[in-house]
């Protein structure tokens, strides 16, 4: 049986006339063919067809019109999902969360699909995200201006376990990432920070690893009075934007990747975090792979952190029995000459709180260095 393939061919120069993309055009088809509206060879050769036509053609700047399979639901599916997407925070999101949200059955997936590229075709909301199939970016056209005439300049003090506050600036509304291995001292760390600031600042421990009685054991091992602990210990594991505090230092002892999401998500949860804070600063604890470069999530979990920080729990290859901290990211160096990103220090955790420090060169040597020139502001 021999096809004409003269009516595939005018409907493809319709729908680059209408405005779609290469993509648009070959789904709009393949719903035709779906729903018996062309006869065709099959997809491959509508494929081929469409990618031949759009090579010889620059696209029509005229907008977009309704697909010409449109249905009468598709105007109402159209709709919803233009609400959908108004309600929307800015960030990316796929496709199946609008399917899912808006319990569609598959044949009105079909009509939400050609919605949603119709409106990123037009950058109306949203735009596409990438090559990603599926993947779109509500636009944020929203403006926050940076007053740096009027800023205070006033650093966001902290102390650092390891002393790392000497080595990086932090300023207000700054997130700390610490991606530890199992056992690495991820909690440790936590604890320290609330033991060294407590007293000057307001700190709230979001914690999904301890029960009460857990969490009384770990504190007494520093050896003061529970009364003396000045901090707030709240049990979370998920959704920690919703009570994050945001003048206050808040630290989320862990973040885990959420039944739904993909851990290449992480960085979103990481952003909606850094969104609710205004004066305060939030420390991020993430999981890690033993020898992977970053936490769950790969490297997107850097893209908010001003400072991010890697705990590796010594192996048996490894022969010394040290732990590892590696400075991955200081967005900020106290001493543009000396930044320690890259560096390491290599440490004990003893008693489940006491970060002793075996061995750091990179610090040692900055600081004679900086001694020398008169410049150390550390004791």
């Amino acid at each position: 049986m021999v096809i004409d393939l003269d009516p595939i061919n005018g409907l493809i120069k319709d729908l680059h006339t209408k405005g779609l993309q290469t993509r648009e055009a070959i789904i709009a088809l393949e719903i035709m063919l779906k729903h018996d509206k062309i006869v065709a060879p099959g997809m491959a050769v509508i494929n081929q067809l469409v990618e031949d036509y759009y090579r010889q053609h620059t696209l029509a700047a005229e907008e977009s019109t309704p697909l010409p399979i449109s249905k009468p639901y598709d105007r109402d599916i159209s709709g919803r999902v233009r609400q959908w997407v108004e309600k929307a925070e800015p960030g990316e999101f796929h496709h199946e969360e609008v399917f899912r949200d808006l319990a569609l059955s598959p044949e009105h997936k079909d009509a939400a699909r050609a919605a949603l590229q119709r409106m990123a075709t037009k950058r109306d909301l949203i735009e596409r995200a990438g090559k990603k199939r599926g993947w779109y970016r509500r636009i944020d056209d929203s403006i926050e201006r940076i007053d740096f005439r009027n800023a205070s300049g006033a650093e966001y003090a902290i102390k650092l376990p390891f002393n790392l506050h000497l080595w990086v600036k932090l300023y207000p509304k700054e997130i700390i990432v610490i991606a530890g291995t199992k056992d690495a001292g991820k909690s440790a760390f936590s604890l320290n920070l609330i033991h060294d600031n407590m007293e000057e600042r307001e700190v709230y421990y979001f914690s999904n690893e301890f029960s009460d009685s857990n969490l009384k054991d770990r504190l007494l091992q520093f050896g003061r009075d529970l009364n003396e602990w000045k901090f707030h210990a709240i049990a979370r594991s998920q959704d920690f934007q919703d009570v994050i505090k945001p003048e206050a230092l808040n630290i989320c002892d862990y973040l885990d990747v959420p039944e739904g999401l993909q851990p290449y998500e992480m960085n979103r949860l990481i952003d909606k975090i850094y969104r609710r804070l205004t004066t305060g600063s939030a420390v991020i604890c993430l999981q890690k792979r033993q020898g992977s470069e970053w936490a769950v999530g790969a490297g997107s979990t850097a893209e908010r952190a001003r400072l991010y920080i890697n705990l590796d729990k010594a192996t048996t290859s490894s022969g010394d029995g040290h732990n590892t901290l590696t400075v991955k990211v200081a967005k900020t160096p106290r001493y543009p000459k000396y930044n320690p990103c890259g560096w390491q220090w290599q440490y004990r955790l003893e008693n489940g709180c006491d970060f002793k420090i075996v061995n750091c060169p990179d610090a040692v040597k900055a600081e004679s260095e900086l001694r020398k020139q008169e410049c150390w502001e550390g004791k």
